[in-house]
């Protein structure tokens, strides 16, 4: 394979695949040490290689692969054990016995011990006591379990193992004019030739068998028959048999390093099948649960697993019918996961050009044309899956037309839409010039960013036809999820609107511009039936900060698109700009216009405390920096005075035909004339109960006649998130924001995305009372949906394991592991010393499941890790590089967690873009929390490290789908199980199993929006939100029994709407809402309070309806006013600690 080392010759590394398999092999080598395994390596190495020779006890080196001598007293490896001190007393005491008969030619045999027949339950634990040993600390066994399918055939084990010697020599040093001597004590590394052991499987019941294979290691074997005897569960452990020192820290002597084994059938059959997990339970595919299962075991039957670990991890070797020939233990796994690549297809189907109207070669009624070639593709493709269903087990043909029912159902949809974009020249229009924004949005979106000023101007284009192949072109599942939502679109009354469309396709497969294609159709349909009818027509929400503010700038680069179509169509699309607001609040953006110009002033002042709130960092059309001091892109004007931005390259106003870029980010402005597409979090909707301008968001007006329609379109990213105590508010306040978006019973259409989620149906069902449909449906097996497909051709993500049972602490695992990564990253050599190929695994990125494991692992990165390299790059003897020591210095480290601020943020995702060309200013290791699980999208960054197995498994796809983004960077996943915690345990030993299948391992979402915990603390709040926002009420006075009789029914709507909600989704709990709510309306009335409340801790001096929830000031009538959220998450009060100083 090119790019990699080879035999006898060295050839240099020439591409990022070469490079990361090189590291992998080094990381390996440094936790294990040379370890040649059952096979030659992927990256071929001279014989040289595995030798070691060391200063130090391989027990202070390596962390993993050694078994221990057995009723090991956990006493921690000091760094320098006792019996490692360079004294000759140390080393009388160890030569005590001689090792060398361990170390033999081969010619040791195998005895057996059996107990054959039905096993006594003594015996059964005597003989798998393996398993035991090997999950001690300090394991004394590693083994796996797997089946064999024929028991006729002669199975063996061949195990492998090394020990070190430890060597007395001298070294010379002058002193007062006089030679001494020194003892110096170095560990060569010995391979033992251990024999191949056939072992039987052939007996009656349970049995178990043991073979030594040299002094102090042993096989053992524990058969259980299967299927009435026709196959057999074999579980084999290699067991190191020495028994251990009372007291005191183990001896290299009594341990064995490198261990492992692998097991094959003596006539190379593929006898090992697949070690089948347990089945639905009995669950009906006509449930949804049981529908959602069954259709896994289809989409996976062709993944199997064919063993598990127990201290090790396993691998197999090829399948062939089922079965594999070799299954052997992996000390240090690696997986590659293959790239699920989108269907880009050929021809002008997907030309956003051609789509547009824009090519001469098409005229405007061929357009319908090309879509419907896409449409007949996919039909080709369903009717070849049911040919294909025919020939699968009958357990699968029910699931399977089901699955092809949902293909089918969406073939329809995107026929209608065509069929509707053929009759209605509208919406036609409408579409064209989507397709026109999303193909200049493409374009402009990837410009290279700059300084105002900076020679390096690329002129802005006039011409957008497409200059490469697959520029200016749709994915096929973005034009697919456009064409099937074209008539909830256009059709406020059509079934569809009131269908939850979920995307469901991998982390970086599109998504993103799959719903702003939509968003695009929807503004332009809007303004062409009514140009005067402006005000917000998009709804974007996410659930990070991070997240929002990365892809407002994305968004931003459509909105310029658009609104530049409707300046030159003004007459068509309406006087009001298309514009785009960033809807996030204090902390982020400005809430309002005195504080955004404040904070400008300060900014350009240089003040030392300025921050910059307004988050657009570079223009969105061009890539001019915009917050250059010197050359400001922000500006004082307008009346009232607020913020506004200006691109200052003067060709891009020029080019754009306006001064003003189409952007908001100040409250104030979007509540007083709301942007067309509004980017919000979740969080901010609690603000609503606050802020009663926000109803103008609903195209709600003081003056009725200045009223517009509310959002039609909804779009929910990253709907996983959406989960837990979090989930649970969203969507009781998802009621209020349903209720607002409706009108005379027309609602808007809510679509969603998501790379990773269980039971969709159900989360989408709590959230927004509504059925859902998953896009693109599943064919018949996870690697083709038609829309995307596996390319195991491809690079992938290869994930990598390490479970450092050998370590005598976290800080001692990491150090190694972290240490080799940085290190090597350095030092490994490439052809012409390609920089470019060594900067993707530069930036190691380590993510932490808590900031408090971040923050203990940051001191070592600061101080242990560069401690150790110098010994690293010694042991190893690393050359010199440029005339300089091989050492790697530690230079830069950043955080990415919620205690970075809204200006450092921005300045970090920055700085991870800088290339190892830019010395100096590339981070050499990032620590980051699930901050940086979504939204996080730099294409050089490829290596991660994880520390411990994350909480949930959509977290763990989320967040190493962070770095491998870019081809030229595959990626490099390296995680560090906790050997404390059995669940990171368990998933080291079911490693590739795991990895293979880990979409289908995502764990169900919980959502209980009306659950007793969530109504005591929210309910009010909701009920507050929707009378203010509603029935805007001046004061809390408003809400009497004398009130207008259309406050009155508008407050009866409000009720009858709320108690439907819950009946229809949680109705066990409808008696209990049904009393808080009453409840609420009588505090409400009898509490006479003159004043809504304020956000402010200064002390009211009349009664209010509402206090901040979380606020700690102390009020007399706190007890009687109603606690209101002004965030979804945490709303508990918080308390301060101090530590007073020792007297």
């Amino acid at each position: 394979m090119a790019g990699f080392w080879e035999y006898g010759e060295r050839k240099m590394i020439d591409d990022a695949i070469g490079f990361r398999a090189k590291l992998i092999q080094e990381l390996q080598r440094e936790i294990t040490g040379p370890d040649e395994g059952p096979f030659p390596s992927q990256v071929a190495e001279p014989a040289e290689y595995f030798e070691d020779s060391l200063t130090e006890s391989p027990l202070q080196i390596y962390t993993a692969g050694i078994l221990f001598p057995q009723k090991q007293v956990h006493v921690e490896t000091q760094e320098v054990a006792a019996e490692e001190q360079n004294t000759e007393a140390s080393v009388s005491e160890e030569y005590d016995e001689d090792v060398s008969h361990q170390i033999d030619d081969g010619s040791v045999k195998g005895s057996s011990k059996e107990s054959s027949g039905a096993a006594s339950n003594t015996e059964n634990e005597a003989y798998d006591d393996g398993v035991r040993l090997a999950n001690e600390f300090k394991p004394s066994a590693l083994g796996a379990t797997f089946v064999v399918s024929d028991l006729s055939e002669n199975v063996s084990i061949t195990p492998r193992a090394a020990k070190y010697l430890k060597e007395k020599g001298v070294r010379e040093y002058q002193k007062d004019g006089e030679t001494k001597e020194i003892p110096t004590y170095t560990w060569k590394r010995v391979k033992l030739n251990l024999p191949t052991v056939p072992i039987d499987i052939n007996g009656n019941g349970v049995f178990g068998q043991e073979y030594p294979v040299c002094d102090g290691l042993e096989l053992r074997i524990l058969v259980r028959p299967q299927r009435g005897g026709q196959s057999a569960m074999v579980t084999a452990t290699i067991v190191n048999t020495v028994e251990a020192k009372q007291d005191g820290p183990p001896h290299t002597n009594d341990c064995f390093f490198q261990v492992g084994f692998l097991v094959e059938c003596e006539s190379s059959g593929y006898v090992f099948e697949e070690k089948k997990e347990k089945g639905r339970m009995g669950l009906s595919i006509e449930e949804p649960e049981g529908e959602e299962l069954a259709a896994l075991d289809l989409l996976y039957r062709k993944i199997k697993n064919f063993g598990l670990g127990h201290g090790c991890a396993v691998d197999w070797g090829e399948e062939k019918d089922g079965k594999v020939a070799q299954i052997w233990t992996a000390v240090v796994p690696n997986r590659r996961i293959p790239v699920v690549q989108p269907l880009d297809g050929q021809g002008d189907r997907l030309n956003m050009h051609a789509l547009a109207g824009l090519n001469p070669k098409y005229k405007l009624d061929q357009i319908p044309e090309l879509l419907n070639a896409l449409c007949d593709d996919y039909e080709r493709w369903i009717k070849d899956r049911y040919t294909e269903l025919e020939t699968l087990h009958e357990s699968h043909h029910a699931i399977g037309r089901k699955n092809l029912e949902k293909c089918t159902e969406l073939l329809s949809r995107m026929k209608r839409g065509v069929d509707l974009l053929d009759k209605d020249e509208m919406l036609m229009t409408a579409f064209r010039y989507a397709n026109e924004a999303m193909l200049q949005q493409q374009r402009h979106s990837k410009r290279k960013k700059r300084d105002p000023g900076d020679d390096h101007w690329e002129p802005l284009p006039n011409d957008y036809t497409p200059r490469r192949s697959h520029e200016g072109h749709w994915r096929t599942f973005q034009l697919a999820f456009v064409l099937m939502n074209i008539e909830s679109i256009a059709d406020e009354n059509s079934s569809e609107r009131d269908l939850v469309d979920l995307i469901w396709f991998p982390t970086g497969g599109g998504k993103t511009e799959a719903y702003l294609g939509l968003a695009a159709l929807t503004v332009f349909l809007r303004r062409l039936r009514d140009p005067s009818n402006a005000g917000c027509t998009v709804l974007m929400r996410y659930t990070l900060r991070l997240l929002t503010a990365q892809q407002f700038q994305r968004a931003s680069s459509l909105i310029c698109a658009m609104e530049k179509k409707r300046f030159n169509n003004a007459e068509e699309l309406g006087e009001d700009p298309i514009s785009i607001g960033l809807w996030v609040g204090q902390g982020l953006t400005p809430n309002d216009r005195k504080s955004a110009r404040d904070d400008l002033e300060k900014y350009v002042t240089g003040d030392k405390n300025a921050k910059n709130p307004f988050q657009l960092l570079y223009c969105p059309w061009c890539g001019t920096s915009l917050f250059d001091r010197h050359n400001l892109g922000y500006d004082e004007n307008g009346s009232p005075p607020t913020v506004v931005f200006r691109c200052p390259e003067g060709n891009c106003a020029e080019h754009r035909c306006q001064a003003e870029l189409p952007v908001k980010v100040i409250d104030e402005d979007i509540y007083d004339k709301p942007p067309t597409l509004i980017i919000s979090t979740v969080d901010k909707f609690a603000m609503l109960a606050w802020r009663p301008q926000g109803r103008s968001l609903f195209g709600f007006q003081d003056n009725e006649a200045d009223s517009t329609e509310p959002p039609a379109l909804i779009i929910q990213d990253e709907l996983h998130l959406i989960s837990g105590p979090l989930g649970s508010m969203v969507g009781l306040y998802e009621s209020a924001v349903d209720f607002l978006c409706s009108r005379g019973g027309k609602k808007p259409k809510i679509v969603a995305s998501t790379a990773t989620i269980r039971r969709s149906w159900d989360q989408i069902r709590a959230l927004y009372n509504r059925d859902s449909f998953q896009f693109p449906p599943q064919g018949l097996e996870i690697s083709d949906s038609y829309f995307a497909t596996e390319k195991n051709e491809a690079s992938g993500r290869v994930y990598v394991g390490v479970l450092a049972t050998a370590a005598s602490s976290p800080a001692i695992a990491a150090r190694a592991t972290l240490a080799a990564l940085l290190q090597f990253a350095k030092s490994i050599e490439t052809a012409s010393n390609k920089d470019f190929i060594r900067d993707a695994y530069w930036t190691v990125v380590q993510y932490f499941n808590s900031i408090r494991e971040l923050g203990r692992a940051r001191t070592w990165a600061e101080a242990d890790i560069p401690e150790y390299i110098p010994s690293l790059c010694s042991r190893r003897s690393l050359p010199e590089i440029d005339s300089k020591p091989p050492k790697r210095s530690v230079y830069t480290i950043e955080e990415l967690t919620g205690r970075k601020n809204e200006t450092e943020i921005p300045k970090i995702l920055k700085q991870l873009e800088n290339r190892l060309e830019d010395i100096g200013t590339t981070i050499d290791t990032l620590f980051a929390t699930n901050m940086i699980s979504v939204g996080v999208d730099v294409d050089r960054l490829g290596l991660m490290y994880v520390a411990g197995q994350p909480k949930t498994t959509s977290e763990y796809i989320q967040a190493s789908s962070r770095v491998g983004r870019n081809t030229n960077a595959p990626g490099l996943v390296v995680t560090m199980y906790n050997v404390g915690k059995p669940r990171d345990r368990s998933h080291y030993e079911n490693f590739r199993a795991y990895h293979d299948t880990f979409y289908k391992h995502v764990e169900p979402t919980s959502v209980t929006p009306f659950s007793l915990r969530v109504l005591e603390r929210a309910l009010r709040a909701v009920f507050v939100l929707m009378a203010r926002q509603y029935i805007n009420f001046t004061t809390p006075r408003d809400f009497h029994d004398e009130m207008p009789t259309e406050f009155h029914e508008k407050m009866e709507e409000i009720k009858t709407y709320l108690i439907a909600r819950c009946e229809s989704i949680d109705p066990a709990h409808l008696v209990a809402f049904k009393t808080i709510l009453e409840n609420a309306v009588k505090e409400w009335q009898g509490l006479d309070a003159s004043k809504w409340g304020t956000l402010t801790e200064s002390q009211p001096e009349e009664h209010n309806l509402m206090w901040p929830a979380g606020n700690s000031s102390k009020r007399t009538w706190m007890k009687e006013a109603w606690a209101i959220p002004t965030s979804l998450r945490n709303v508990d009060n918080e308390c301060q600690v101090y530590i007073p100083a020792r007297s």
